[in-house]
Order: C-alpha cells, then sequence, then structure tokens
C-alpha cells in the first residue's frame, strides 16, 4: 500500500503532523513520528572528508566539525546520525554531491551553496530561499542581504536587479517603440508635405533593377533544349557515385564531399576518444549519479521500507552513498578529469594536423582534378603587347597563327587521340589529324574606360530584350514588363536601333570613331595538344612571338579568371598595395573583435550573466530578448565584414 510517498531530499527532523492513532494503528509502526522512522535506518555516519585540493580521504573525524567538506554513507536521512556542532549547527549540502555536505553558521549558508541561502531553525538545514537574487534569506519572506548586482528593497522583501532600476529597462523599450511610432508618423507628414524626395527616382530604379535581376536568375523553365532533345537539368546521383574521377559540375561538388567525408571523420574521432576515455575512468558511476533521469529510475527500487505494514516509504537522493562511496566517486572524477585532460590535448593537436593535412590534400586535389578534366579556359591563351588600334580579328587570326607556327618552329602537332563526334569525323582532314599548330578565333579585349557607362545602358537593354522574350516563351504575352528604353521617352525598338548604329560606329565606323583595344587578346585553339605545343615552344624561347618582324616581342599568359564578387577595386593594384591593404583590413578586423569583445560582450557578461550566474539562476526575459538581438546582429555584422574583406584581398586579378 502506497497511500501516501514521502520525499525525503536530505534531511528529515520535524515530527510529522498526525491525529492522535490507536495502538493498532500501522501509521505507529510506519512513519507515525520521525523518531519512529529513525529507529529503522541502518548505521551509518561519517565516511570520510575532502580537503581543499579535493582529495579525498577516509574519516579522521568521529562527529562533523565546522567548515569541512564532510561525506556520509547515510543511505536516507542525514539526522539523527549526523548532528552539526552547536558553532555552527546548520547542514550545508554540497551542490552537486548529495553525500557531501559541511557545517556551517546561519550567516554562512549560501556561500558553498548559492541554492541554499536560507538558514532553516527548525530542522538546522540550509534551504533554498525564494526571493530571487537573494545571498542571504532569513526567513521565506524576508532578505538579509542580496547578491552584487542585486538591490534590496526597503521592506527586504525582493531584489531587483540594478541595470533595471538604473537603466530604467522597460521604459527604454517604451521609449524606442513610441520612437519608432513618431518616426513614421514623422515620415507620413513629410511626404505629405514635401513629396518625394529628389533622388527617389534612381533609388526606386535600383531597387526595380535588383528584384529584375533576381527574377531572370531565378530558373523559369528546368528543361534544357535547343539541340532539338529536351532534356531534364537536375539529375539523382547513387552515394556509390564517384565524384572524384567523374565531373558533374565541376571541382567544387568533389571538394564539398571531401569537406563532409572529413566532418564525418572528425566526429568519428572525438566519439571515439571520448566514449574510450569515458569507459576506462568508471566515471559512469559518478556521473550517472549527477543525472535526475537516473536518480528516477532508481529511487524507488532503493526506497526506504520501514516496516511491513508501513502505509508510506522514504524516498532520497542519498541512496547513492552507500553503494557508491564517496571514495570512489573522488576518485573516479578524478581520474576521469585527468583522462579527459589528456585527451583534449591529443585531440587538439590531431585534429590541428588533420586539419592542416586536409587542407592541403584538397589543393592537391584540386589541382589533380583540374588537369583530369579540362574546361573552356584551358584552350584560351592569353596575348598581351598587341598594337592598340589593330581590331580586325580575321587579321589578328592569321598573324598569330603564324607566329606561332614560327614559334614552334614548325612542329606538327598529333591530334589522333583527339575525340570528335561521329557527324564530325567526315569534316576532319588529315592536317588536322596531324599538323601545324591552329588557331580557332580570337577575342580582342577593348578598351571601354571611355563610354563604359555607354556600355552598361545597352548592356541593361539586351537583358529587356531577354526579358521580354523569355515573358513571351514562357506566358505568351509580355505585357507587365516595362523595359529601362521607356523611361527615357522613347521605345525599345527605337533605343535597340540607336544602340546597333552606335555600336557600327564604334567598330565599323571612322578610325576616331573607333574602339582601341588594351593591347590583349585571348587565343582559342581546338585543342590541348595545340596548347601544351605552344606553352613548351614559349618556354624554350619567350622572346620568339612577336605580331611583326620589327615589334616587341609578345607576353604569353593564362587567362585570368575572377571570382563572382570579386572586388574592383583592386584592379591594376601593385603587389605591395595589395600586401598593404590586407595588412591593414587584418589589423582593422581584429581591432574590431577587441573592441566588440570590450564594448559589446564584456559589458554583457560583466553585469547581466554574471550577477545571475552568482545567485545560480539565470537571466531572462527582456533582458536576454535585447542581448540576443544585439550579439546576433553584432556576429552578423562580423561575418559579413570578414567575407568582404576576404574578396576584397583575395582571388585573380584583372588588369586595366
Amino acid at each position: 500500500m502506497r497511500a501516501f510517498v514521502g520525499v525525503l531530499h536530505l534531511f528529515v527532523h520535524a515530527r510529522l503532523a498526525s491525529t492522535s492513532p490507536s495502538a493498532e494503528d500501522p501509521w505507529i509502526a510506519g512513519v507515525g513520528s520521525i523518531a519512529a522512522v529513525s529507529e529503522y535506518l541502518p548505521v551509518c555516519g561519517i565516511s570520510g572528508s575532502v580537503d581543499k585540493h579535493g582529495r579525498f580521504s577516509n574519516s579522521i573525524y568521529s562527529r562533523a566539525v565546522c567548515n569541512a567538506k564532510l561525506s556520509t554513507n547515510c543511505t536516507v536521512s542525514y539526522s539523527p546520525r549526523v548532528v552539526c556542532p552547536d558553532e555552527c549547527p546548520f547542514l550545508e549540502p554540497d551542490p552537486t554531491f548529495s553525500c557531501l555536505f559541511q557545517c556551517v553558521k546561519p550567516a554562512e549558508c549560501g556561500i558553498g551553496n548559492v541554492n541554499r541561502p536560507r538558514p532553516n531553525p527548525f530542522s538546522h538545514l540550509c534551504e533554498s530561499c525564494p526571493i530571487q537574487g537573494c545571498q542571504s534569506c532569513f526567513n521565506e519572506t524576508i532578505c538579509n542581504q542580496c547578491h552584487s548586482g542585486f538591490s534590496l528593497s526597503a521592506d527586504k522583501a525582493n531584489c531587483s536587479f540594478e541595470l533595471d532600476v538604473t537603466l530604467h529597462l522597460q521604459d527604454i523599450v517604451l521609449a524606442i517603440g513610441i520612437l519608432v511610432a513618431v518616426l513614421i508618423l514623422f515620415a507620413i507628414v513629410w511626404r505629405l508635405v514635401f513629396g518625394m524626395h529628389e533622388h527617389a527616382h534612381s533609388n526606386f530604379e535600383s531597387i526595380r533593377r535588383a528584384r529584375r535581376h533576381r527574377h531572370l536568375v531565378k530558373a523559369a523553365d528546368w528543361t534544357l533544349g535547343g539541340d532539338g532533345r529536351v532534356r531534364n537539368s537536375r539529375a539523382v546521383f547513387s552515394l556509390a557515385f564517384d565524384v572524384h574521377t567523374q565531373n558533374v559540375v565541376g571541382a567544387g561538388f568533389a571538394l564539398f564531399y571531401n569537406s563532409v567525408c572529413f566532418l564525418i571523420v572528425v566526429a568519428a574521432i572525438c566519439y571515439g576518444v571520448t566514449y574510450h576515455v569515458y569507459s576506462v575512468s568508471n566515471a559512469s558511476i559518478a556521473l550517472d549519479k549527477l543525472e535526475s533521469s537516473a536518480m528516477e529510475e532508481n529511487l524507488l527500487p532503493k526506497a526506504f521500507r520501514p516496516g511491513l505494514r508501513a502505509p508510506a516509504i522514504v524516498l532520497s537522493p542519498l541512496y547513492v552513498c552507500a553503494e557508491s562511496k564517496s571514495a570512489r566517486i573522488s576518485s573516479a572524477l578524478k581520474d576521469f578529469a585527468h583522462s579527459n585532460s589528456d585527451a583534449l590535448i591529443v585531440l587538439y593537436v590531431v585534429l590541428f594536423v588533420l586539419s592542416l593535412a586536409f587542407a592541403y590534400g584538397q589543393k592537391v586535389f584540386a589541382v589533380w582534378f583540374r588537369g583530369r578534366n579540362p574546361i573552356m579556359s584551358d584552350y584560351a591563351i592569353r596575348v598581351s603587347g598587341l598594337p592598340t588600334d589593330v581590331t580586325s580579328e580575321a587579321e589578328l587570326k592569321e598573324r598569330l597563327q603564324r607566329s606561332l607556327r614560327k614559334l614552334c618552329q614548325e612542329e606538327l602537332v598529333d591530334r589522333s587521340e583527339v575525340v570528335v563526334g561521329d557527324d564530325e569525323l567526315a569534316t576532319v582532314s588529315d592536317d588536322f589529324v596531324y599538323g601545324p599548330v591552329l588557331v580557332d578565333s580570337v577575342s580582342v579585349c577593348y578598351d571601354q574606360q571611355k563610354c563604359k557607362d555607354q556600355v552598361a545602358d545597352m548592356m541593361w537593354r539586351v537583358t529587356d530584350e531577354l526579358e521580354i522574350n523569355l515573358a513571351q516563351e514562357l506566358y505568351g504575352t509580355s505585357r507587365g514588363y516595362n523595359p529601362t528604353s521607356l523611361d527615357k521617352g522613347k521605345t525599345h525598338e527605337e533605343m535597340k536601333a540607336e544602340d546597333r548604329q552606335q555600336v557600327s560606329n564604334w567598330f565599323e565606323g571612322p578610325p576616331e570613331s573607333r574602339l582601341q583595344t588594351t593591347g590583349d587578346a585571348v587565343l582559342v585553339l581546338p585543342t590541348l595538344h595545340d596548347v601544351n605545343a605552344v606553352w613548351k615552344a614559349y618556354a624554350r624561347n619567350p622572346e620568339g612571338f612577336s605580331y611583326s618582324v620589327d615589334s616587341e616581342p609578345l607576353r604569353l599568359r593564362p587567362p585570368d579568371e575572377e571570382p563572382a564578387a570579386v572586388q574592383w577595386g583592386n584592379i591594376g593594384l601593385h603587389p605591395w598595395e595589395i600586401w598593404k591593404s590586407m595588412v591593414w583590413l587584418a589589423v582593422r578586423y581584429v581591432l574590431l573583435v577587441i573592441a566588440i569583445q570590450l564594448l559589446v560582450f564584456y559589458p554583457f557578461a560583466r553585469y547581466i550573466v554574471w550577477p545571475y550566474a552568482a545567485t545560480g539562476k539565470y537571466a531572462s526575459g527582456i533582458k536576454m530578448t535585447i542581448a540576443g538581438i544585439l550579439l546576433g546582429n553584432v556576429n552578423m555584422i562580423l561575418g559579413i565584414t570578414l567575407y568582404q574583406s576576404a574578396y576584397t584581398l583575395f582571388g585573380f586579378r584583372k588588369e586595366r
């Protein structure tokens, strides 16, 4: 029969309230009073002591002493076997292990266990105080002294967080809300009185272009065509697919796969080391007792039954004190701490070395993958030093092909290993399979500095054309798409005609109106065999390649590859300027981190987190809400700053 379950967490000393039962009442044999229960308690007492260094030793005390960390082997209650002396009559349980305690004076309750600052004169036990922030509690309604960071009210009934009082956080939040409402109202009144801002048109145009760019970059049709066949652009690959030898979407896919596998390996190593350290140290005998779930599972089986006819059982977390001796627990935790410390040091070194090796391996793999899977730029060679007034691509192709053959000393290129489609076999001549170096095409680099604004406007009108055609193809109408040419008071077709005329003048008009080149051009060769032959010959004789007999030697180099978000502010900068910029950005970022730590994180930890932590509680409510918003935005700003700095400093640069 379990009509009543009494939970004695640490101390039982008071007499249970009950009516006057008869002699035959089973409560008399069971729990008619705590004194009756005490008669059934096993013999126990002080089993050991723990010094200030955490070392456990067998008990040298026959009775409890003041301000000494003691342990007990009692499994139900400290009383009546453990009694504190009159000089320090209050028993303060350890905040972590219920088997440990110390005897303190009334004013010392809460020093060793911040969760128990209230001396109970009836149980002589340091108990919890319902007043939050109270450091020394007189009773359940009166606080003698508050923790640092809290202010005691005049009636001593509560402790108020000082920042709430001095900063008036509630008033600040209300003031911010009122300020936002006033600003919105002010903006509405300003708009009604003074009208649009002078830059409103350009601002809205920027927003419209940004929205249109986002619209155009989204896939409108997931099927690919153009060659008479319709193919789905999305494909499903099995887990056994070899991403290292087959090129799916470039080297990035394989590199990402490698990083995921590396994280799995790191997680497995950490788990294996942690599990091994935990297993060999016997820490489970101590740590299992700290889990509330483990206590709940074990409390009932270990419940104390005063007698067969007793209608109540006694549950106490002290049940672990007999079967798991304090010395054993202390030794297990000490061994676990040492083993864990050594394991963390080894893990730090091993994972650091593995990270460096993985980064180097990723770099080596990228080079290997790049060599195994050529891309379009591998078929191109950049030429510098050409005359700026030569813009005929046909003329450039003929002259540069002749110069390349001279550079290669008329060596023949073997293209027999080149794989071509069945439809192209009939058009391939013997000279192509085994012949001199060939140039497939030439792309001239024009200097657009004088007309870059016109070129930008033309590119927007090309985008207009793309958007109109896309809408016509997908939806059958282009209604609702407003081209930028309409903003100039002309139709889209009129602006297209003007653009064609301007482009014709740039390339085919009078010499004074034609575009000049930057002196650079990109040669596109038909096979990698041609590219390799040119590079080998150029390495042997870098001065032997020129545009004409009497001109200066031309310079060959690989074409530049630009990241999508390259910062063009670094165009044409001297390497020394790049290094100075890199050092300055690194110093600026470090100073920014230090400033944020000192101005944001340290005050938050020092004046909000720490005062609450000293009370054994956690800050909550509006303080944590504001702090979360603030810290989240600060971290976001730091991340954006670092991200933009990386793009500013690194990546290939295109020269002017």
